[in-house]
């Protein structure tokens, strides 16, 4: 079973993207959902800590990304 960290989604997410407007809550929101879908598809490959903070979930590692 693959295993991709916090910074490698943030990283494939941006890249994947180029020509959007990501901000730091966009991308925090985005591998949120990212997760859950896979956990939904039963191939829970992400390996991120999420938190509940003010606007909604969020990871350490995703403010040092942009």
């Amino acid at each position: 079973m693959c295993q991709i960290n916090a910074a490698a989604l943030a990283e494939f997410i941006l890249i994947s993207y180029p020509d959007k407007n990501i901000t730091p809550m966009k991308l925090q929101k985005l591998a949120y959902y990212a997760k859950a879908w896979a956990l939904v598809a039963g191939r829970p490959c992400i390996d991120a800590a999420f938190e509940r903070w003010e606007y909604g979930p969020g990871e350490q590692v995703y403010l040092s990304c942009l």
